[in-house]
């Protein structure tokens, strides 16, 4: 390494480099961590809640859609993950702003959506 921190019988400089990218055209460690002996060490954040991960530092908890001006729609719908909403289960789409229950979509006594198939 640059500061002769690594084990240098097994790589040379350069291969340790390439090793902290996604792919040849890429940034090291997408240009969102440094690499050390041949890992990426993903920068931190001033603030607690927004991380960067991946092996190449390629994800982080704060890129993703809004819906109603919070990320995933809010903790309470979904959270972020490398840039794609992990909705709760009571939620989906791409930004958690569908609730996936039928209620309230049906008057007494009749199918819900008039008995139509919903996703035609």
């Amino acid at each position: 390494g640059k500061n002769c921190e690594c084990n240098m019988n097994v790589k040379s400089t350069q291969d340790l480099e390439v090793s902290c990218r996604k792919d040849n055209s890429s940034a090291t460690c997408s240009g969102s961590g440094d690499c050390i002996c041949g890992l990426c060490t993903c920068h931190t954040s001033d603030n607690p809640k927004k991380q960067i991960y991946g092996d190449f530092c390629e994800c982080d908890n704060w890129n993703c859609e809004l819906y109603k001006g919070s990320l995933c729609g809010g903790d309470e719908r979904g959270l972020c993950d490398c840039g794609v909403c992990k909705c709760k289960p009571e939620f989906e789409g791409s930004a958690c702003q569908c609730v996936k229950s039928t209620e309230g979509c049906s008057m007494p006594g009749r199918a819900v959506c008039s008995g139509l198939d919903r996703k035609s």
